[in-house]
């Protein structure tokens, strides 16, 4: 099914990143992780992380931290980054600046810590969803998250409603980059929306929805569910070091335990096969492409 496929990708690309990641952060944080810096192999199940244009210097980037002295260059480091996978605390800097993110403990320390494990948390949860949301689309006219769909067509649409927020926003901010506008006019939109707090409000949907599909599948669904809602949250402190160990364990007990359930077999959807078993062998077109590039074909193909 497109859900079993995604949760087994979403599951691979954390269990391969976070160690890439975890190394890194004792020379840099990435702050751009997102599906279109990811390199997929043409085994369709290998990941590589690319550009690191963005990084900043992860001893002198908190304000307490690695280095002992670190200087906070969070204060003063232009925001970067796509801002389709910014947590609250980057739009809170981009609205309103590094004082007013001091005002909000939680968030400031995911500012100063945690920006690479949300940028990841979405792209996996962004690989689970979308094959499924293209398929539904395909194979009914409904509304994607009406209660016969159950929870996981809840999640569905919790992330199409993020995904098309967003995405809104990352528009209007890139249409004056890339034409060499005046800002000022979209930050004043931005604050008005109060884009923070409805980053915020999204994410909180999201949450809901992956807690609510955690309790209706099997115990490794389970744990990749809970381990994307804890890399996306300001009040965890879940590691990237622990998020690959829990997979790896609760996938070694999946193992010995024999091959458990698809999603979809507890789900109010409807799935179907892929054409191939290859994960991405059915997208036309795509050669050593990015995984943000093999998701969008995905789904213009699925679509048609």
């Amino acid at each position: 099914s497109y859900l079993g496929r995604g949760c087994a990708l979403a599951r691979t690309l954390v269990v391969q990143l976070s160690p890439t990641l975890e190394r890194l952060a004792t020379m840099a944080w990435h702050r751009d992780i997102n599906s279109h810096n990811v390199l997929v192999g043409e085994d369709g199940g290998s990941f590589w992380l690319c550009d690191l244009g963005l990084a900043a210097d992860s001893k002198a980037w908190p304000t307490k931290g690695f280095a002992e002295g670190a200087e906070g260059a969070w204060k003063v480091t232009d925001i970067g980054g796509d801002c389709r996978y910014w947590p609250p605390s980057c739009w809170m800097v981009h609205c309103h600046g590094t004082e007013y993110l001091e005002s909000r403990p939680d968030f400031c320390e995911q500012y100063q810590w945690r920006l690479d494990a949300h940028g990841l948390g979405v792209t996996a949860i962004e690989v689970l969803c979308s094959a499924a949301v293209a398929a539904y689309s395909r194979q009914t006219s409904g509304c994607l998250g009406a209660a016969d769909d159950g929870p996981w067509g809840a999640l569905l649409a919790a992330w199409v409603r993020y995904r098309e927020t967003v995405g809104q926003w990352w528009e209007r901010i890139y249409a004056v980059f890339s034409e060499g506008g005046d800002l000022r006019p979209v930050h004043a939109w931005l604050k008005q929306h109060q884009v923070a707090e409805q980053t915020i409000a999204l994410l909180a949907d999201l949450h809901e929805a992956l807690e609510a599909c955690s309790a209706t599948t099997d115990a490794n669904t389970a744990t990749l569910l809970l381990t994307l809602r804890d890399l996306t949250s300001e009040t965890s402190q879940l590691s990237l070091r622990d998020a690959c160990e829990r997979l790896r364990s609760r996938e070694q007990a999946a193992e010995d335990g024999g091959r458990e359930a698809c999603p979809c077999d507890r789900s109010g959807l409807s799935c179907e096969t892929p054409p191939t078993a290859a994960p991405w062998q059915f997208v036309d077109g795509v050669d050593g492409a990015d995984l943000g590039a093999r998701l969008l074909k995905e789904r213009l193909q699925l679509a048609k």
